[in-house]
């Protein structure tokens, strides 16, 4: 055996184990809801996105040059891997990594990088990550669809639709030049929704065409998530947050939160909306009656950058954005349901 083929087989052995370890604790009832903790990055790093994998049990975390996996039980680094941003270019986007995310079945991470930078990850199998080109501005953000075969990427050059398994481009959508700071495929994978500076715009994913374009005040939007049921669409704006319905593209309610609103999830129950807040506050939200049920705070009130559900709806994940105290805060969502 190689040296190289040895390095590979250590690698893939090593993460193989902790992940396994970690999916015996989970079995074992080692996740525990009232735990909660600020997982911190190595030195001063600064983490800038987060995603719980699919069983929750691991959380993949962006910091500027690399990717680290973390054990949600426990906090404990699982493994790390450096991405390096895309050549400098006229637009010098910057480098760090924007955002992550995990495929369905939890085996494969798309990570979205600066300087039109797109990489396909698998950290079970230590192989090299695979680079999607087509991107020329920062890549912001990343959705795999719910069944894995599609992935969509959203960068200041507009909008592409990936054929995962091809690794091809299905469609470019958007305008050049327009920053898409968020995007979501809808529950069945038929819609997604697309969030910018100005607007929200949903597009049928067969045909690459425009359903809906939805104008909150030509407020900026931060954060857009889908309810499970697939008929409502949640968009987080600077101090309001509002709630659309996906078949006619008609606003049903708005509340008004403050402060941008960085993070959005809808629970199981289609009717509860976690969202979070840059000065630091979570929020719960009744579609229905478009009220403020509950609210609580982060660590010291830190602001946040983004915001996760955990699949079993127990845990919030917080990315805190602090001058001295970066890092992942898990907090749990019983605190809002009191």
């Amino acid at each position: 055996m190689t040296d190289a083929c040895l390095c590979s087989w250590k690698h893939r052995t090593r993460i193989a184990l902790t992940l396994f370890v970690s999916f015996v604790m989970g079995c074992f009832g080692y996740v525990h809801a009232q735990d909660e903790r600020v997982i911190r990055p190595p030195g001063d790093k600064i983490i800038w996105c987060a995603a719980f994998a699919p069983d929750g049990r691991t959380i993949a975390a962006g910091l500027t040059d690399r990717v680290l996996l973390y054990d949600t039980a426990s906090g404990r680094l699982l493994a790390s891997k450096t991405f390096e941003s895309g050549k400098s270019t006229a637009y010098d986007d910057g480098e760090f990594v924007a955002g992550v995310d995990f495929s369905p079945d939890g085996k494969s991470l798309a990570v979205c990088c600066g300087r039109g930078a797109l990489f396909l990850w698998e950290p079970l199998t230590g192989r090299i990550p695979v680079t999607l080109v087509g991107h020329k501005r920062s890549v912001e953000c990343g959705r795999f669809s719910p069944d894995g075969t599609l992935l969509a990427t959203g960068s200041r050059d507009g909008i592409l639709l990936w054929e995962v398994e091809q690794r091809k481009v299905k469609f470019a959508l958007g305008e050049s030049g327009v920053t898409f700071n968020c995007i979501a495929f809808s529950p069945n994978g038929k819609v997604l929704a697309s969030g910018t500076e100005a607007n929200i715009v949903l597009w049928d994913v067969e045909s690459g065409r425009k359903v809906h374009t939805l104008n909150p005040h030509k407020c900026e939007v931060r954060s857009i998530a889908f309810s499970p049921d697939g008929t409502t669409l949640v968009s987080g704006h600077r101090k309001v947050a509002c709630a659309w319905d996906v078949a006619t593209g008609r606003m049903k309610g708005m509340v008004n939160f403050g402060e941008s609103v960085t993070g959005l999830s809808v629970l199981s129950d289609n009717r509860t909306a976690i969202g979070a807040s840059s000065n630091g506050v979570i929020r719960a939200w009744d579609l229905e009656r478009q009220t403020l049920l509950g609210s609580m705070t982060t660590k010291d009130q830190m602001s946040v950058l983004g915001m996760a559900i955990s699949p079993n709806e127990r845990m919030i994940l917080c990315v805190l954005d602090a001058m001295e105290n970066h890092g992942i805060q898990l907090i749990n969502l019983d605190r809002l349901r009191k």
